[in-house]
């Protein structure tokens, strides 16, 4: 029988090397299980933050339209200067001065029997004892001279609406009638522009007839005492649900103040919430834009169905768009200016985000900044010191310039292509100011060349 050998110290150590190992793996078998649960909880939150991030950024995105229609409806119909010079050039539209000319002749010739009233003086001086011969040749001229009175009246008439002093009259009554048309939807019967009960739009012709009536008196027009008083009102549209639009205009008024900084405060916390802050960036960017785009479509096609429906009542559609164009002007600049911002938004996130085109082009503008401090540094306008400070309050900066961009444009409100790219330029020149005077206090180490090695 073999006799077993004893251990030898090699086996000794291979056997507390055994140990050790399979200690060291329960060991790390009870720290995973801390770190898979961090894990696990981490991936929670990053849902979470996505989650919210995205509703936040959808509900800014949703109220730009809404907060965009109540500025205009604050401001260009509670603002007297803003409505007039919106609706002023009206006057100057030839297509407008040729219908409302026809649409005043009309109304005059209505109301007064030119034919009726040339007729009558005919047969009264037949009457007064002339010739049979006579008598019969002077009635044979009264339908010429009716037509001529007719024609006169015409000529006269347009000759009013495009004189000077008709664009003057428009004003005048734009003006006047601006303390009722604040609200346009609502029934206000004396404003120039009226909208009724049944969402009827028109345009009151009685100023307008009572200027060609004066301007007839002072041309001694023969007919021109016999005009009445006219109240008529040519209707240029239809506007479908008024009352729910009305309730809605004012609810828009009283949160105009409110829905920007919402909107605002939306977007920029879903961003600020983001995992990927530079991503969400970029796509709350293509979002707001493509928002604003549908919508600014959209009201481009409402306003050619709007002028289509309105020719079915005589109403030319060259005039029911110029109309609708002068009203919803501020609207549509105020949309193109928000596009813009979203697209500068957007261009904002890519370069500021993870793609490789993106570093390039960050590591290209950070030798060009780098280059603007050195020689800052050689004049002695520039030290490590500031930069070091600056780059330590970086965020607050950022912040500071943000709001103030914010605050000039809602002070702008409704926002014009010109009051966005002004803020935006300026705010550019700011960053780019302090992108040059913030860096790392590492910076002044790292752009130090390095030590000479002899050869």
């Amino acid at each position: 029988m073999a006799v077993p050998k004893p251990p030898t110290r090699d086996s000794a150590e291979l056997a507390e090397l055994r140990a050790e190992i399979a200690r060291l793996n329960a060991e790390l078998e009870l720290a995973q299980l801390p770190i898979a649960t961090i894990k696990a909880k981490t991936k929670r939150d990053r849902v979470w933050r996505i989650v919210v991030a995205s509703v936040l950024i959808l509900i800014g995105v949703v109220l730009t339209p809404t907060t965009m229609a109540a500025a205009w409806a604050a401001t260009e119909l509670s603002n007297t200067d803003r409505f007039v010079q919106s609706l002023a050039p009206l006057s100057q539209d030839p297509a407008v001065r040729t219908y409302l000319g026809d649409e005043v002749i009309a109304a005059i010739e209505k109301r007064v029997d030119i034919s009726g009233l040339t007729s009558d003086a005919f047969d009264g001086l037949a009457s007064a004892g002339l010739p049979p011969r006579a008598s019969t040749a002077l009635q044979a001229l009264a339908p010429a001279a009716a037509s001529g009175l007719k024609g006169l009246l015409g000529s006269s008439v347009h000759k009013v609406i495009d004189s000077p002093q008709f664009e003057k009259v428009w004003v005048k009554a734009l003006t006047a009638s601006h303390k009722q048309l604040d609200n346009i939807l609502n029934d206000n019967q004396d404003s120039a522009i009226v909208v009724n009960d049944t969402g009827a739009v028109g345009i009151r012709l009685a100023p307008i007839i009572a200027k060609v009536k004066s301007q007839l008196e002072s041309t001694d027009f023969p007919l021109a005492t016999s005009i009445p008083a006219v109240n008529v009102t040519v209707e240029v549209g239809t506007v479908k649900n008024i009352a729910p639009l009305r309730a809605a205009y004012h609810l828009l008024l009283v949160l105009v103040g409110i829905l920007p900084w919402v909107c605002i405060v939306c977007l920029v916390a879903g961003i600020a919430i983001a995992p990927h802050r530079a991503l969400a960036a970029m796509w709350t960017g293509i979002a707001l834009a493509v928002a604003v785009a549908l919508t600014l479509a959209a009201l481009a096609i409402a306003i050619q169905a709007i002028g289509v429906a309105a020719s079915t009542h005589g109403v030319p559609q060259a005039v029911t768009h110029t109309l609708l164009g002068s009203l919803t002007t501020q609207i549509s600049a105020a949309g193109v200016g928000v596009i813009v911002i979203g697209v500068v938004l957007a261009l904002g996130g890519f370069f500021a985000g993870r793609s490789r085109p993106a570093r390039n082009v960050r590591r290209a503008t950070n030798g060009v900044l780098a280059r603007f401090r050195s020689f800052l540094s050689a004049h002695h306008l520039w030290s490590p010191r500031l930069g070091g400070a600056l780059h330590a309050a970086r965020y607050a900066i950022w912040f500071a310039i943000l709001l103030l961009a914010l605050i000039a444009l809602y002070a702008s409100l409704p926002l014009t292509i010109h009051a966005v790219v002004l803020t935006l330029v300026v705010a550019g020149i700011v960053l780019i100011i302090f992108a040059i005077l913030e860096a790392p206090t590492s910076w002044t180490e790292l752009s130090r060349p390095g030590p000479t090695v002899a050869a």
